[in-house]
């Protein structure tokens, strides 16, 4: 596929500048650096910006020209851990939220950001995307997205493919790398290992395992008497369980992280050390930068609380578990930091848990200074994060992929499964982070290609259980098949003490799984795919189908269909 840089455009104090490529742009009020290094499959764009006096940046734009097919693929990442995230056709769009749903659901995407064009082949991405035509890629990729966000923009229609970066308002005075863009093309995997590499981030070293978490079956009506009961219940089965979670519900408020509930009578360390008698690593769920309005923190330390222009409390979300609206808290605030550290120390140190859930960290960065981009914002937030965990592990959720390479130890790439396979009134609403089984399936399968590169990935838990729940057991058998193969934290909410014997079967099924190693993965058509893995070296490959409708294909000379909702492994594995 051929593409060319078609312009690159600088706009500061209302002026707009167009840039030459190659030589510094030399202005009265900054000089700008914009190269390009040059590599056999690869480019790297650079622009660095010096101002000689203070400057508001409006925005900074590449278009490169690039002619798109009817059957190319174009690969479009999510604002944050729960946005769908998957391959599209180029005639395809991603619609708004609806209106209605603002109040309650505007800061969980990027529905606030307006650099964003929408409409019929208008398709975008956050940090990186790629253009496949079958096994070959265009990939743009940013290089710094510490400093800056970074928003891919593809107009079909105009064959135009436009680098944003998002930094609109941003007071600029001193010296700014605002761009680094790889741009490569090759075979995808080769690519993505390329990107990594180039982007110095770490090879994530925390181990695939199974575990264990109170959400999906208990939610928020937890206690100290059904944590235990679990727990005893995944010591007996004799499986390979590692992490126990507890999840939210633990806390009175959301917020209020230390002060626990009457259903706990003995404490959180109590807990953590059953936990760790029975072999296994006790977790703890935490959103450390939002509170709820009914919290102690929300009510008396209003200077704590994140702010609009308007000097407003922003509303970060709403959740009716938790009362309703809940509210971001400022991360650079000394008492907001004061506080994180007292909770993390007794988190981990005093109570003795091993590994912290990061939930809605999204929050962090909603309304950044003119001082700071939303990047930064985030990137400063997680840095501190994992200072005050120093060696514990991290599981970060509700938060940029590429802020979390290199910081968390594993990270959601998807959004929350549903007890029942979509969630009818938020799809009406067109809540592209909606909880939702078959929206979490396909952002799962979308970024499979992080797993292993930016973190170990958590494509969210597995549920064989029959009750409390309406999926059907083929639509059950195809998220443990996905979630074994795709990721390295693979947690359930059931209480194993209800299984039967097929469940076992089944669980056994996914610890096999979960052991091979998974080498590529093709959307075939619509939201059909093929997962290609290798069992003891073997060749293997599953097929999945996230459609309405059953699947027929051929392969290998041999008619297969598959059930709607439906999965098929072949090879050599059970």
């Amino acid at each position: 596929m051929n593409y060319q840089l078609h312009k690159a455009v600088l706009q500061y104090d209302n002026k707009v500048v167009e840039l030459p490529l190659g030589k510094p742009t030399f202005l009265d009020e900054l000089y700008i650096n914009f190269e390009k290094e040059e590599a056999s499959d690869h480019s790297i764009y650079n622009m660095v910006l010096h101002p000689k006096q203070d400057l508001v940046l409006q925005s900074v734009e590449l278009q490169f020209s690039v002619v798109y097919n009817d059957n190319d693929r174009i690969y479009c990442n999510g604002y944050q851990s729960w946005t769908e995230s998957r391959e599209y056709l180029p005639n395809e769009s991603i619609p708004m939220l609806r209106r209605i749903a603002n109040p309650f659901m505007k800061f969980y995407g990027d529905y606030h950001v307006d650099q964003i064009e929408r409409g019929t082949g208008k398709l975008h991405s956050w940090s990186y995307s790629y253009i496949r035509q079958k096994d070959h890629v265009v990939f743009f990729g940013s290089l710094n997205e510490d400093k800056c966000y970074t928003i891919i923009q593809h107009d079909t229609n105009a064959g135009l493919i436009t680098i944003k970066k998002d930094c609109k308002d941003f007071n600029l005075s001193h010296s700014f790398p605002i761009l680094s863009m790889y741009v490569a093309n090759g075979e995808l995997n080769q690519v993505f290992d390329d990107y990594f590499a180039k982007n110095e981030t770490p090879t994530p070293s925390a181990p695939p395992v199974l575990g264990w978490t109170s959400w999906y079956h208990y939610y928020t009506d937890i206690s100290e008497k059904i944590l235990l009961e679990n727990l005893d219940a995944l010591s007996e089965s004799k499986r390979p369980f590692k992490i126990f979670q507890i999840d939210d519900g633990y806390q009175t408020h959301v917020g209020d992280w230390l002060t626990l509930k009457d259903s706990f009578p003995n404490g959180m360390a109590h807990i953590a050390n059953k936990i760790r008698d029975k072999g296994m690593t006790p977790g703890l769920w935490i959103a450390p930068f939002v509170c709820s309005v009914k919290s102690e923190i929300f009510k008396t330390k209003k200077g704590w609380l994140l702010k609009d222009e308007k000097g407003q409390p922003i509303k970060a979300g709403y959740n009716p578990l938790w009362g309703g609206h809940f509210y971001a808290l400022d991360y650079y605030n000394a008492g907001v930091q004061d506080y994180l550290n007292g909770v993390f120390y007794t988190m981990l140190t005093k109570w003795g848990y091993g590994i912290l859930k990061m939930d809605f960290l999204y929050a962090a960065c909603l309304a950044p200074s003119k001082n700071k981009t939303r990047a930064q914002v985030m990137n400063d937030a997680l840095e501190f994060l994992r200072s005050l965990a120093g060696d514990k592990l991290l599981l970060g959720c509700g938060v940029s992929m590429a802020s979390s390479f290199g910081k968390m130890d594993y990270c959601r790439v998807g959004p929350d499964i549903h007890l029942k396979w979509e969630h009818g009134l938020l799809k009406f609403l067109r809540n592209h982070e909606r909880v939702s089984t078959f929206n979490a399936l396909k952002t799962v399968l979308g970024r499979w290609h992080l797993n292993k590169r930016g973190f170990a990935s958590d494509p969210d838990v597995f549920m064989l259980r029959k009750n409390k729940q309406s999926l059907t057991p083929t639509q059950q058998d195809t998220i443990y098949i996905v979630n074994a193969l795709l990721g390295d934290l693979l947690f359930t909410s059931d209480n194993v003490n209800e299984y039967d014997e097929l469940d076992w079967k089944r669980l056994d099924q996914l610890i096999l799984l979960s052991n091979c190693t998974t080498t590529n993965v093709t959307n075939l058509n619509g939201q059909t795919y093929r997962i290609d893995f290798t069992s003891a070296g073997k060749p293997c490959h599953a097929f999945v189908n996230l459609e309405a409708s059953p699947l027929s294909l051929k392969w290998n000379g041999d008619a297969l269909t598959i059930h709607k909702y439906g999965s098929l492994v072949l090879g050599d594995v059970f």
